[in-house]
């Protein structure tokens, strides 16, 4: 699932994706799933949270590798739908709840 993404992200030209909002709903529909498959395969807790940054990292550094490219482009919002997706995924995989008790005691 991951190297499908890198694979997305780095391909001069990825198939086209019929939605009014296409580009941005398929970052962040991709990052939703990666981070909700992982969050339910891992532990809830600390393996989440290194989950969901990691991710964000993983869509950080895939647009600024995209912008050393020459057919490809570097767009804050999609680094922002990717952030958004992941946080979906995090709260769908139910890590959310657990993590917030754990910050109140």
């Amino acid at each position: 699932m991951v190297a499908l993404v890198v694979f997305m992200s780095l391909t001069p030209s990825p198939p086209g994706i019929i939605a009014r909002f296409g580009d941005k709903a398929a970052h962040f529909i991709s990052y939703l799933g990666l981070m909700s498959w992982f969050g339910l395969a891992y532990t809830k807790g600390r393996s989440h949270m290194l989950l969901a940054c990691s991710f964000i990292l993983m869509g950080v550094l895939l647009e600024s590798i995209q912008h050393i490219t020459r057919f490809r482009t570097f767009e804050v919002l999609d680094i922002l739908a990717n952030a958004s997706g992941v946080m979906g995924g995090w709260i769908l995989s139910g890590a959310y709840p657990e993590c917030r008790s754990r910050w109140k005691a």
